[in-house]
């Protein structure tokens, strides 16, 4: 876990959260790469999408022993500073994150998400590409 402990490293002024979510954004940026608005116009690949940054965040915080609370605190601000959901349905949405957990069906992508990370972490420069595979899963067979 190189990556994750040279991460939080005791850097001065810069929150716990923060470090999270500045590496985080990161992975996001790469799994976005290739998503285009087309795929983002179903509720159900929002969700997906959801769920697979939930996996992100939460294999994150328990490979750094981050309390539940400050994981909901860090998915919050992620959903709204980096997937501009607006501040008004960022509480549903977690809510609706936190309920699908034990819906076999959604909990698939939150699984995904935290072994693309680890993948990632691990130096599979193609991990964030499973996003991609998630919203259209055409793009597998190319």
């Amino acid at each position: 876990m190189g990556i994750f402990s040279s991460l939080f490293s005791n850097k001065p002024k810069v929150s716990y959260d923060q470090k999270v979510i500045e590496y985080i954004t990161i992975f996001k940026d790469a799994s976005l790469a290739m998503v285009t608005k087309n795929l983002m116009k179903s509720d159900d690949n929002k969700m997906k999408m959801y769920m697979y940054f939930f996996g992100v965040i939460d294999y994150v915080a328990q490979n750094n022993n981050i309390s539940d609370s400050e994981t909901i605190a860090i998915l919050k601000a992620f959903l709204m500073n980096e997937l501009n959901v607006p501040s008004d349905k960022v509480r549903y949405i977690v809510n609706e994150l936190m309920d699908n957990t034990t819906n076999e069906y959604y909990m698939e992508y939150m699984v995904i998400g935290g072994n693309a990370i680890s993948a990632w972490a691990n130096g599979d420069s193609f991990a964030p590409m499973k996003l991609l595979d998630i919203l259209n899963p055409i793009s597998k067979d190319i």
